[in-house]
């Protein structure tokens, strides 16, 4: 079975299906395609689905291994039990079903030999673990006849260390209680039928090692596994003591190399690198001068810069790491990334393909959507990102502790948003991070940006205000001192620098203050423009006036403002919800029209 997609395995199966993930410079199919020619099984039928044509071009048809294989793809997910159903011209006669992407080795013989002995229309093999939690247990009596299932139980549920391996022996027959092009499964839908029905359902402990590669943690362990000699599988090296070697590998006679390590062929280790335990080199890597890895394997084709640190990360092929870069436990950089010098991969993140990280850049996130991860968190005109993508809830809350951090602790800091909705929940975000240190947040609401400025300003404080930029989807976070002016460079810089080394400040408990509302922000910032006009010559003149917005939210404080001072009003704004697809922009159709109505009308002033 290799239709698997592995998404707990992600970002590492973003561009291959899990059973072609690499260990040791082979795809884990090709060492149970190993393990089943060694107890006789030639004759193989593989059940594929996600990324299909990969299996097969690797694979072919199974001569390079000297083993027959065919192929059953499924076009929509059918369970275990039917995607095994989907390849019964294939099966005649007693046959194992094993998972592509599970490593063991297994006396798969072993488990044959007692199927037949048993007459049994089904065999499970079983193995024992120490911890269950994550399999389905399976409980025999003492005729080796299956009595219980669970799948997945809790500590309070557990009743044996048995649990199924998904390695099944069964007869044709089986397949005949398997529904048609139905969604069915192995262990929840046709073994429970069995044992309830009574039908010759049985189990196999086997011994020796078994690991189904599930997450990232797993897959990183099997390396480890391996190097520490607990698997009986043939790797494409040579041993010298505890370190394997394939061949063309170039290894400086100045670099320090400590066992257990295994260094692909034709690796290049340059002077005074230090491969240290449980490091693992896939074919064609690249090792600078001073580099220092530990714990990390890395698959084909990878470079490490001189003087990178390495320490129990996973890196996809063909990922680029630079001079200085460091890399710290559990992280995972996926296929063909770029890290420039200096940069900090922080524990547990992950890197998906075809990113690049700038120089200098610390990054404590994991990267999904945005192609490049900056150094600068600034750019033109504040902080710029889109939404769960450059600006998530948890980004915005780090934004928050840098600022305030940045500010002396107790000191009163305004945010406001714009009329969008995730705006209010990213300045929510940012505001709990500035609580978190200290600072005191004077809550504006909704308002315009004008209107934000103008408060921050009569307040002589700083402020962080939050706006979704019109036709990118994209928002914006400015932050202002105490003129209502953007911040200049040079602090720019200082909450960049917070940022990245996430130099936070900490504080207790009675230190975090309650958020406080402004009221009126909006009236009053109006009523200061029209402190600054002479209302009475303008009413007197009675202007005429034509007026249209995208956003109406928007262009009703002008509206505000021009009844204040006696205008007559044409609104157009109902023009949006009307426009038919022209393809043009809505702007350039909105200006249009706010003209030839200004002109038709012989108003005194269009406004867009």
């Amino acid at each position: 079975m290799a239709g698997g997609e592995g998404t707990r395995l992600r970002p590492l199966t973003c561009n291959l299906p899990k059973p072609m993930m690499p260990i040791m410079d082979k795809p884990v199919m090709e060492y149970t395609i190993q393990l089943l020619k060694k107890h006789g099984i030639k004759d193989i039928a593989v059940t594929l689905q996600y990324l299909p044509e990969s299996i097969k071009a690797y694979f072919g048809d199974g001569s390079e291994w000297g083993v027959n294989i065919k192929y059953y793809v499924e076009e929509t997910p059918l369970g275990t039990a039917g995607s095994v159903k989907n390849a019964r011209e294939f099966l005649d006669e007693t046959f194992v079903v094993i998972s592509g992407d599970a490593l063991t080795d297994f006396n798969l013989r072993q488990a044959i030999d007692y199927h037949r002995q048993q007459q049994a229309l089904a065999t499970i093999v079983l193995t024992r673990v120490e911890s269950p939690l994550e399999y389905g247990l399976v409980l025999t009596d003492s005729s080796g006849r299956i009595s219980r299932f669970l799948e997945k139980p809790s500590w309070g549920e557990v009743f044996s260390d048995t649990v199924n391996t998904g390695i099944y022996v069964l007869e044709p027959e089986a397949l005949g209680h398997v529904p048609e092009n139905t969604v069915y499964d192995f262990s929840r839908d046709l073994f429970p039928g069995f044992l309830q029905e009574r039908k010759g359902l049985f189990g196999c402990i086997l011994h020796g090692y078994w690991c189904d590669i599930g997450n990232c943690e797993q897959f990183h362990q099997v390396h480890l596994d391996i190097l520490d000699g607990k698997v009986d599988i043939e790797l494409k090296a040579c041993r010298h003591g505890q370190v394997w070697m394939g061949e063309g590998v170039r290894l400086s006679p100045r670099a320090e190399v400590k066992g257990p390590v295994y260094i692909g062929p034709y690796c290049r280790i340059a002077d005074h690198a230090r491969l240290e335990p449980y490091t693992v080199l896939g074919e064609g890597c690249l090792v600078g001068e001073r580099a220092s890895l530990k714990r990390t394997v890395i698959w084909k084709g990878s470079c490490i810069g001189q003087d990178a640190e390495l320490r129990g990360a996973t890196i996809g092929k063909g990922v680029v790491i630079d001079k200085k870069v460091k890399v710290f436990e559990g992280a995972v950089i996926s296929d063909d990334t770029t890290v420039e010098a200096e940069a900090v991969i922080k524990p547990q993140v992950k890197i998906w393909p075809h990113k690049h990280i700038e120089e200098g850049r610390v990054v404590s996130d994991s990267v999904i959507w945005s192609p490049r991860v900056q150094k600068n968190l600034f750019k033109r005109g504040g902080i710029k990102g889109g939404l769960n993508r450059e600006l998530t809830p948890e980004k915005c809350a780090r934004i928050g502790r840098a600022l305030g951090t940045f500010l002396p602790i107790s000191a009163q800091l305004v945010v406001g948003h714009d009329d969008s909705s995730a705006s209010r929940l990213l300045q929510n975000a940012l505001t709990c991070g500035l609580l978190s240190t200290g600072v005191q947040v004077l809550d504006a609401g909704r308002l315009i940006l004008p209107a934000f400025r103008h408060a921050v300003a009569s307040l002589q404080k700083y402020g962080v205000y939050i706006r979704l930029l019109p036709g990118a989807g994209i928002f914006n976070v400015i932050v202002v001192n105490g003129t209502g002016a953007d911040v200049p460079k040079r602090d720019e810089r200082k909450i960049e620098n917070l940022y990245s080394r996430e130099e936070f400040r900490q504080v207790m408990p009675d230190e975090v203050h309650a958020a406080q509302v402004l009221p009126e922000i909006t009236s009053s910032y109006l009523t200061s423009l029209l402190a600054r006009v002479e209302i009475d010559r303008i009413k007197r003149r009675r202007f005429t006036v034509v007026m249209a917005a995208e956003d109406g939210w928007l262009s009703a404080h002008l509206l505000f403002l021009l009844n204040d001072l006696g205008c007559h009003i044409t609104r157009l704004d109902s023009w949006q919800r009307r426009r038919p697809h022209t393809g043009t922009a809505a702007g350039e159709e909105g200006v249009e029209m706010v003209a030839g109505m200004t002109a038709s009308r012989e108003s005194d002033l269009g406004l867009f």
